[in-house]
């Protein structure tokens, strides 16, 4: 799930998704991501900006915090992204703009660390893939 309420980002962080791959389902807002959360199969990974109107995505992780949810990608040009680095689905943040070799690479280490944990949680990356 890739939330972010800029469409031309939004978009071209889509299609370059989807030229890598992966199954990508966009939302607009925080709110659009939550109503989608709660109907239906969870998504493995949710890349999420945090500055966006309805509600944005300091309010979404609040609503999914005691709950199961998908590891969250941060992306975020917002200083404020300190807020959210301890909380317990947040696996990663990269500053934007992004750049999408190093998104890629995140990705992809998430998944094999999902892959060889088999469900456990690991030390969360930051965006250089440091701990």
């Amino acid at each position: 799930m890739l939330v972010e309420d800029d469409a031309d980002i939004r978009e071209a962080l889509t299609d370059v998704l989807r030229m890598e791959h992966w199954r990508v389902e966009p939302a607009a807002n925080g709110k659009l991501a939550l109503d989608r959360l709660r109907s239906g199969p969870l998504p493995d990974l949710m890349l999420l900006d945090l500055m966006m109107p309805v509600m944005d995505g300091f309010e979404l992780l609040e609503h999914l915090r005691d709950q199961p949810g998908p590891t969250t990608v941060v992306l975020s040009a917002s200083r404020d992204v300190d807020r959210v680095r301890e909380h317990p689905l947040v696996r990663a943040t990269l500053g934007k703009p992004v750049e999408v070799g190093v998104l890629l690479g995140v990705l992809d280490r998430l998944c094999r660390v999902d892959r060889a944990a088999s469900g456990a949680r690991a030390a969360p990356l930051d965006g250089d893939g440091a701990s």
